[in-house]
């Protein structure tokens, strides 16, 4: 149950503490694209 908290909280950015994400994205430098892990795995 506290599991399920911990990541509803954080999906719907309810932390209790007021700070900036520590995770951020970035540009991929070799311009490679992204991969659709769903896609890949389900054979589509």
């Amino acid at each position: 149950m506290y599991v399920m908290h911990a990541i509803m909280s954080r999906a719907l950015r309810r932390e209790f503490d007021d700070r900036d994400d520590p995770v951020v994205e970035v540009e991929d430098p070799d311009g490679g694209g992204v991969l659709d892990v769903g896609g890949a795995t389900s054979g589509a």
